[in-house]
């Protein structure tokens, strides 16, 4: 065996001692990785299952606030409903009670002037026919 011969052999046998150790090194690293995903995945179940909750529970409050919206907004078309029906009677009442004995009131009041004018002008109109200054009274 020559010198060449044995270091060939040292180096083969050095370089599956070294591809042994990567083996060993690898495996180890992957059992690692592995242990570490287990316990990402037992961290991660439990929040997991909190945001599920916490999903669930968003859900039904907003539920529940799209119903009392809805009872809110259904309690506000009847008391505008309510209001406006309200304010049209009361109208229809002032103009019953108060607008329509004024309108004829004006119009009495309107008439008695009218009549008033009618007399002095035909009382003046006798008067100036008497003293012979103005036209016939009919």
């Amino acid at each position: 065996m020559t010198t060449l011969t044995i270091i060939a052999m040292i180096s083969i046998v050095v370089i599956g001692v070294v591809l042994v150790v990567e083996l060993i090194v690898a495996s180890m690293l992957l059992m690692t990785l592995k242990n570490l995903t287990m316990q990402v995945r037992e961290h991660l179940d439990p929040l997991a299952s909190k945001a599920n909750t916490l999903l669930i529970t968003a859900n039904e409050m907003a539920e529940k606030l799209q119903d009392r919206t809805e009872d809110i907004a259904d309690q506000a078309a009847h008391t505008t409903s309510v209001v406006g029906s309200g304010v049209e009677n009361t109208s229809r009442l002032m103009q019953r009670i108060v607008a329509t004995p004024v309108i004829r009131g004006s119009a009495v009041v309107a008439g008695f002037r009218r009549g008033v004018s009618i007399w002095r002008t035909l009382r003046q109109a006798r008067k100036l026919q008497r003293r012979g200054e103005g036209y016939p009274v009919i």
